[in-house]
């Protein structure tokens, strides 16, 4: 799917999306990945916008290629037990934030300085160095951010910034 979208030159379909409806759909997907797995995935609806607008689509594949990551980096984490992923959706003024937080084994400040480098994956042979590249890119075509920090050892947060619109 990264290829593809890579490979294709879209234009967003941006849609009104019902925000609790969206958050559903990346808990099930979420929950289907972690099948398997010891990591809990911790969904915060409070205080939530009603509604979105976004390119479902393309946002859900942003969303998760960075829960992939998320849980690769609980998995790799082997000094702790109880990894956990949390997400969820902000509304301020003017733009939407949602965030991803993992306690998994977090990054050095050279890979989270390459980590939206087309190619680049600190997984070796396991990544293929698209997922965050994409992810990156679909959300700067929303007109947003991604903001990270991340800790070696203990944990990384993603923070996507989109802006409000009607």
């Amino acid at each position: 799917m990264d290829i593809l979208l890579y490979s294709k030159d879209r234009k967003l379909n941006k849609t009104i999306v019902k925000t609790r409806d969206f958050i559903a759909d990346v808990r099930k997907t979420a929950e289907q990945k972690l099948r398997g797995t010891d990591i809990a995935f911790i969904c915060s609806d409070a205080d939530i916008p009603d509604t979105i607008v976004m390119d479902r689509e393309f946002i859900m594949v942003a969303l998760i290629n960075i829960i992939d990551n998320a849980i690769d980096a609980c998995i790799a984490d082997k000094d702790k037990q109880g990894h956990e992923i949390r997400f969820e959706i902000l509304k301020n003024d003017d733009h939407i934030e949602i965030h991803i937080h993992d306690n998994g084994c977090g990054m050095d400040m050279e890979t989270k300085q390459k980590i939206f480098t087309l190619f680049f994956s600190s997984k070796s042979t396991k990544g293929t160095g698209f997922g965050l590249y994409i992810s990156n890119s679909i959300v700067q075509q929303h007109g947003g951010s991604i903001h990270v920090n991340s800790v070696k050892g203990k944990e990384t947060g993603f923070k996507i910034v989109l802006p409000v619109e009607s």
